[in-house]
C-alpha cells in the first residue's frame, strides 16, 4: 500500500495537524518495519520531530512497537536523541528493549583497529547535556540499567565505560568517605560495648569508675555518628520521593498529551498508553527496591532500642544503692537485655559493611554470592522448621521431666533436638537409660494394691494415671533408637546434603553471573549517589563530561604492538569469530524480540476482540 501510494504521489513529510506525526511516525506507531524501510528507502527524513519533540524511534520505543523500533535501528536511525520532555531514547530502550538496547549501544563507540583506538561519545549517553535545565527528567541510562536488571547489557564496552568515568569522578570518593565514616561509627559501638558492664555497679566497682571518660566520649561519637547516619537515610527517602513524583508528573503529562493531541489513536494504543500512566503512579520509589536500604532501616531501629535501653539503664545506675544488693538483683536482667541488644546491633552492623564493598571489582562478585544464597538459607529453614517442631515435641513427651540432660525443660529439649542435626553430643546413653523391655507384669506395690506395668506407661489401681512425674515411665528401646536414627537421617543425611547441594549450585549458577551482577550492582549505587549531587557539583561533572570525555579515547592493548596492518593471520580469524558471533548473538536477540512481540499482539487483538463484544452488548 505504501509504494502505490509513493508511486502516485505521495508525500514522505507530510504531517497531521496538532500532533505533527509524518508518515514514518505513523508507520513507527503502527509497528509496520516494511512501510518503514519503504519510507526511508524513498527518502523519507528518518530524524523528523512530532509535536513532542519524538523521533519516529521514540515513538516505537515509546508505544513498545519492537519490530518497527529494531528496523529503525537497523536503518541507522540515531538512538541518542531526546525529546522536548527529556526522555531518552537510549534510556528508553534499555529499560523495555533490552534487546536492542546493545545495538542501540553501539552507535556511542567506534573501535578503530589501525590506531587501537576506542572512542566512546559519554556526552551522547548523558539526557541532561540534550535538554534545557528545566526539562531534565532524571530518567538516566544508568537508571534504565537498573531497572532493566540486564546483567549481560551492563557489561556493554559503552555501559562500562560510562559507569567507569562517574566512579572516577564521584562514585569512589563518595564511596570511600562513607566507609570511613561508618567505620569509625562501627568501632565507636563496638568500644562502647567493651566498655559496658554486664550488670549494675557494686560496692568494689562504683558506678562513677565504670563510666570514665573514654565510655563517656565512646558514647558522644556513637550517638553523633547514628543521629547524622539517620538524617542522611530520611534526606534518602526524601530524594527519592522527590525524583518519583517529578518522574510521575512527567509521565502523567506525557500520557495525556498523547491522548489529547494524536489523532487517530486506536482503542489499543489507548489503553496502551492508560496501563503505562497506571503503572507510572504505581511505580515506588526506587531507594525501597534496593534490599541494602530496607536493611539499613532495621539496623537503625534495633539501634534506636538499644539506645533508649542503654540510657535507661545508665539512669538507674545512677540512681540507685550500690550497696542495696536487692534493688541491684531486680535490675540485673535489664542490663542483661542490654548487653544482648547491643550484641545484636553490632552483629547486623558489621555485616552491613558488604553494602559498600560490593561495588568494589575485588569483592563485588563474593558480596554477590552471600547475598544470593541468603535465598536458599531461608527456604531450606523452612523446611527444617517444619520437621523440628514436631520432633521437639515427641522427644519432650517421651523424654521430658526425668531429670535427663539436656531434655529437662522445653527449650533444653530444642536445643538438645537442634544438636542432632549436626551429630553433637544429644546424650544418647541418658535415653536408652530410660529404655526397657514393655513386657506386662504385676508388683506388689507394698500397701496391699498391685501395680501393672504395661507397654510403656504405668497404672496404678489405687493411684489412677500418673502425669506429674515421668521418672518411672519405660519408653521402649526399640522407640528410642527410631526416634534417633529417624532424625538423625532426616536432618544430617538428606537435609543437610540437601542444602549442600542447594548452595553448591546456587554458588556455580551465581558465580557464572556475579561479574554481571556486581557491576549491576555498582550502576544502581553510582545511579544513587549521582541523585546526591548537589547542582553545583552535578553542573561541574557535566561540563567535564563535555571537555574530556566527548569522546572518551582508550588505547586497546589486546590489539598488539603490530598495528592493524601487521596483525597475524590468527588475530584477524579470531577477531572475525568475535564479530560472527556478536552477530548472532543480536540476530537471536531479535527473534526472542519478535516473538515476544508476536504473543503481545495476539494478545491485543484477543483483548480488542473482547472490548468490541462488550460494546454490542
Amino acid at each position: 500500500m505504501v509504494k502505490v501510494l509513493l508511486e502516485h504521489g505521495a508525500d514522505t513529510e507530510i504531517v497531521t495537524s496538532g500532533a505533527c506525526l509524518t508518515p514514518l511516525h505513523c508507520a513507527a506507531m503502527g509497528d509496520a518495519p516494511a512501510a518503514i524501510q519503504t519510507l526511508i528507502e524513498a527518502g523519507g527524513y528518518r530524524e523528523k520531530m512530532d509535536y513532542r519533540g519524538r523521533t519516529p524511534l521514540l515513538i516505537a520505543v515509546e508505544f513498545n512497537r519492537h519490530a518497527a523500533a529494531q528496523r529503525l535501528i537497523e536503518l541507522g536511525v540515531s538512538t541518542k536523541v531526546v525529546d522536548f520532555t527529556g526522555l531518552h531514547a537510549l534510556s528508553l530502550l534499555i529499560s523495555k528493549m533490552p534487546s536492542l538496547a546493545s545495538q542501540a549501544l553501539d552507535q556511542c563507540y567506534t573501535l578503530d583497529t589501525k590506531s587501537r583506538e576506542m572512542k566512546v561519545w559519554l556526552n551522547l549517553m548523558e539526557p541532561d547535556l540534550l535538554v534545557p535545565e528545566d526539562a531534565r527528567s532524571g530518567l538516566s541510562v544508568l537508571d534504565g540499567i537498573a531497572s532493566s536488571e540486564d546483567t549481560e547489557l551492563v557489561q556493554h564496552v559503552a555501559i562500562k565505560a560510562l559507569i567507569a568515568t562517574k566512579w572516577k569522578q564521584f562514585g569512589q570518593r563518595a564511596v570511600n568517605k562513607d566507609i570511613g565514616l561508618y567505620m569509625i561509627y562501627l568501632f565507636a559501638w563496638s568500644f562502647l560495648m567493651i566498655l559496658t558492664p554486664l550488670s549494675p555497679p557494686s560496692v568494689e566497682y562504683s558506678y562513677e569508675k565504670s563510666r570514665g571518660t573514654r565510655r563517656l566520649i565512646t558514647e558522644t561519637v556513637a550517638y553523633i555518628f547514628y543521629i547524622g547516619f539517620v538524617l542522611e537515610e530520611i534526606s534518602e527517602v526524601r530524594q527519592g520521593k522527590i525524583h518519583q513524583k517529578k518522574y510521575k508528573d512527567m509521565r502523567q503529562g506525557q500520557v495525556e498529551a498523547d491522548l489529547k493531541v494524536i489523532r487517530p489513536l486506536s482503542d489499543m494504543d489507548k489503553q496502551y498508553l492508560r496501563s503505562e500512566l497506571e503503572k507510572a503512579m504505581n511505580t515506588k520509589a526506587h531507594y525501597f527496591n534496593d534490599a541494602w536500604n530496607v536493611f539499613d532501616w532495621v539496623v537503625y531501629v534495633l539501634q534506636l532500642i538499644g539506645i533508649v535501653v542503654y540510657i535507661y539503664c545508665e539512669a538507674i545506675a545512677a540512681s540507685i544503692d550500690v550497696k542495696d544488693e536487692k534493688k541491684r538483683s531486680e535490675v540485673a536482667q535489664i542490663f542483661r537485655i542490654r548487653s544482648q541488644v547491643m550484641a545484636c546491633t553490632i552483629l547486623l552492623s558489621w555485616f552491613k559493611v558488604f553494602k559498600y564493598l560490593r561495588v568494589f571489582k575485588s569483592m563485588g562478585p563474593f558480596v554477590v554470592i552471600i547475598t544470593h544464597s541468603i535465598g536458599d538459607i531461608a527456604k531450606i529453614a523452612i523446611v527444617y522448621t517444619l520437621l523440628y517442631i514436631p520432633m521437639v515435641c515427641i522427644f519432650y513427651q517421651f523424654y521430658g521431666d526425668r531429670g535427663l540432660s539436656g531434655y529437662e525443660t522445653v527449650s533444653d529439649t530444642m536445643f538438645t533436638v537442634f544438636r542432632m542435626i549436626v551429630v553433637d553430643d544429644y546424650s544418647y546413653s541418658s535415653l536408652i537409660s530410660t529404655s526397657g523391655r514393655a513386657e506386662d507384669e504385676e508388683q506388689d506395690d507394698g500397701g496391699g494394691g498391685r501395680k501393672k506395668r504395661k507397654g510403656n506407661y504405668q497404672h496404678d489401681d489405687n493411684a489412677g494415671f500418673n502425669t506429674g512425674d515421668h521418672s518411672g515411665i519405660v519408653v521402649d528401646l526399640w522407640w528410642t533408637r527410631f526416634l534417633v536414627a529417624y532424625w538423625i537421617i532426616v536432618s544430617s543425611v538428606i537435609l543437610l546434603n540437601l542444602f549442600i547441594a542447594l548452595m553448591s549450585d546456587t554458588f556455580q549458577r551465581v558465580y557464572d553471573n556475579a561479574v554481571g551482577v556486581a557491576a549491576l550492582e555498582k550502576a544502581e549505587m553510582i545511579s544513587e549517589l549521582e541523585t546526591k549531587l548537589s547542582k553545583k557539583s552535578r553542573d561541574r561533572f557535566l561540563a567535564d563530561l563535555v571537555e574530556n570525555y566527548s569522546p572518551m579515547i582508550e588505547f586497546k592493548e589486546r590489539y598488539g604492538a603490530m598495528g592493524a596492518e601487521g596483525r597475524s593471520a590468527e588475530e584477524e580469524k579470531l577477531e572475525s569469530v568475535l564479530e560472527e558471533l556478536t552477530r548472532m548473538d543480536r540476530v537471536m536477540r531479535g527473534l526472542l524480540g519478535e516473538v515476544r512481540d508476536e504473543v503481545r499482539e495476539n494478545k491485543e487483538e484477543l483483548l480488542e476482540r473482547l472490548f468490541r463484544m462488550e460494546n454490542r452488548r
